[in-house]
């Protein structure tokens, strides 16, 4: 694989997961093609696409033929592939922090945009939306944590240690 071939990002960028795989690869410098048809949601359920992502999600990326789902997974191959030992430590206590984050931020992002967007987003399109829209005690504080987190890691702060 050329360290210089262009990824392939299959996505649209409305896509939380797919802005965090491409935000690296910008401030970074590497050249992405974004893949995004005009019908991702029947894209990501044809078969062609579930041959590259069994999953039927986004992101996934094509890297000169080597192809890798799920935003963790693909930001900590990004990181190893190309050196960004400034994003993505090598120290291990500092390494799984981070996966850490990336985990807890996926499953908080996820339920912020199901309760605040998905009665607005998802059932105008014939979604499930969430009939309810109300967010309980313990998701608030948990969509809060969530949104402090990036703020704490441009500081230098850890999550867990502090």
């Amino acid at each position: 694989m050329s360290l210089n071939s262009k990824l392939i990002v299959c996505g649209t960028v409305s896509s939380q997961p797919v802005r965090a795989v491409i935000w690296p690869c910008l401030i970074k410098g590497i050249e992405i093609a974004l893949a995004a048809p005009a019908d991702i949601i029947g894209y990501m359920k044809s078969p062609d696409y579930r041959k590259l992502n069994p999953m039927g999600k986004i992101p996934t990326i094509n890297d000169n033929g080597f192809i890798l789902y799920e935003m963790p997974a693909i930001l900590g191959y990004l990181c190893d592939k190309h050196h960004w030992n400034d994003l993505y430590p090598v120290d291990l206590v500092a390494r799984v922090q981070i996966n850490q984050y990336l985990y807890t931020h996926q499953t908080l992002t996820r339920i912020a945009t199901r309760k605040l967007m998905g009665p607005h987003v998802a059932a105008p399109f014939g979604g499930a939306g969430d009939e309810e829209g109300a967010v309980d005690p313990t998701e608030r504080e948990m969509i809060n944590t969530a949104l402090k987190m990036p703020d704490m890691l441009a500081r230098g702060q850890r999550m867990v240690a502090q």
